[in-house]
């Protein structure tokens, strides 16, 4: 494509203008359907990102929801088990007090005092095993035979 022209009478040579306009044309078309390519290229961009980011927020606020929700779930059942360690703490302190007021230092004492004589019990019962005396002496104690004479 050549911008020269002949010089000819009266100016340019007609075919050779008219063939350059052709030309020229033809470069104008190339460049408009390649705008129109780059133009739909684009508009096609732009609606599939927002597609994309709108799909994007859908699913985030599914997922919102959702992590809202066992959030929800996790803290009722924090909550439940602290009422059952707390109803446990309460139980375990009203025992713990029941007892302590029925068991005192006497009860440990007559405990103490039962257990010694049973110990004495059982030394007078070794000593006087077959392997020092022959027959039973007559006068040793038979073991209590209720669960209330030995307290």
């Amino acid at each position: 494509m050549s911008d020269r022209f002949a010089v000819v009478k009266r100016g340019y040579d007609i075919s050779e203008v008219d063939q350059y306009i052709t030309q020229l044309e033809t470069v104008i078309r190339s460049y408009k359907e390649k705008d129109n390519a780059i133009n739909s290229a684009l508009i096609s961009a732009q609606m599939t990102a927002t597609n994309i980011i709108n799909e994007a927020h859908k699913n985030a606020g599914f997922l919102k929801t959702g992590a809202v929700a066992k959030l929800d779930a996790i803290t009722a059942s924090i909550s439940v088990q602290k009422r059952l360690v707390k109803e446990f703490q309460d139980d375990y302190n009203r025992l713990a007090k029941k007892y302590l007021k029925e068991f005192n230092d006497s009860d440990v004492l007559s405990v103490y005092s039962k257990i010694q004589e049973l110990e004495e019990y059982i030394d007078g019962l070794v000593s006087e095993s077959p392997r020092k005396q022959t027959s039973p002496a007559p006068e040793a104690e038979a073991p209590p035979t209720s669960q209330s004479a030995w307290l």
